[in-house]
């Protein structure tokens, strides 16, 4: 990622509240690629061209879906002005939708940076029906009810941009592995204790990781305490504090991984913070 490019940290206040917005422009170009904190649902009511970059690759999407972003995941989108570009973005957080969990597992709709669920007919009067009923309801549980159908839908009609997807239904357990790591992220994990702890051969687990995640057991967990570091950088911790509270052995190894993740070091990072709400209470 260029150094010069500004990242954009979304630091919001309170963990249960869904953050909202339906926005209707000619044309839309984000000025640096950047990350949120919470989990991303884009929902474009348009057919019309819109570019997505996102892990060095570039793609084109021309008809209404919703769009998947990935905690953490680098991302930028942009429209030409010629078109009229309408979206609903939503940001929440896994605590949002708890209540679903039996019927949407986030882990697995999440499994990729990046994930379309393209819509049209039924599924695209559905989505807008919902989104609609997001914004317009300051009730909570109405909002979450709404978000939880979205969701369904996503999971409904999603593709993996490159064309391939994964059976997962015989993998839940990665499931229960992410939330342990997701607990203890700050203590030491390796493949051998994760193993011993859900019952599974160290093999199997890094084979069914590899499979359902699209990654390593190993490279997950760093990228965890990475993600978890930069949020308390973002919320005034040193480099050297969110080093130790994340489970580094030392600061230098920190910056290293750091900067191999994200492209700066931890004190480039907190020095381009920009710590600016799209939303505000």
């Amino acid at each position: 990622m260029d150094e010069n490019k500004l990242l954009y940290y979304d630091v919001y206040g309170r963990v249960n509240r869904i953050y909202a917005s339906h926005n209707r422009t000619y044309g839309f170009e984000q000025p640096y690629e950047h990350f949120h904190a919470k989990y991303e649902l884009n929902f474009v009511v348009s057919s019309i061209p819109t570019r997505v970059k996102t892990l060095g690759r570039i793609y084109n999407i021309d008809k209404p879906h919703i769009r998947l972003h990935k905690p953490f995941s680098f991302h930028i989108a942009s429209v030409d002005e010629i078109y009229e570009y309408e979206r609903y973005v939503i940001y929440f957080e896994a605590q949002n939708i708890e209540f679903a969990s039996g019927i949407i597992d986030l882990h697995k709709l999440y499994s990729e940076d990046f994930t379309i669920a393209p819509l049209d007919g039924e599924s695209l009067v559905a989505a807008r029906s919902l989104a609609e009923a997001l914004m317009r309801d300051v009730d909570i549980n109405m909002q979450r009810f709404a978000l939880a159908g979205l969701l369904a839908l996503a999971a409904r009609y999603k593709i993996v941009p490159n064309g391939t997807e994964t059976d997962l239904a015989e993998l839940n357990y990665i499931s229960k592995v992410n939330e342990y790591i997701g607990r203890h992220y700050h203590e030491r994990l390796t493949a051998t204790e994760l193993s011993k702890r859900f019952y599974v051969s160290e093999q199997k687990l890094c084979a069914d990781f590899k499979s359902v995640m699209n990654e390593t057991l190993h490279h997950y967990i760093v990228g965890v305490r990475i993600s978890k570091a930069a949020g308390l950088i973002a919320q005034g911790k040193t480099p050297l504090e969110a080093a130790i509270e994340c489970g580094f052995v030392d600061e230098s190894h920190f910056a290293k991984t750091f900067k191999a993740r994200l492209g700066i070091t931890p004190r480039q990072f907190k020095k381009k913070l920009i710590s600016e709400n799209e939303f505000r209470d």
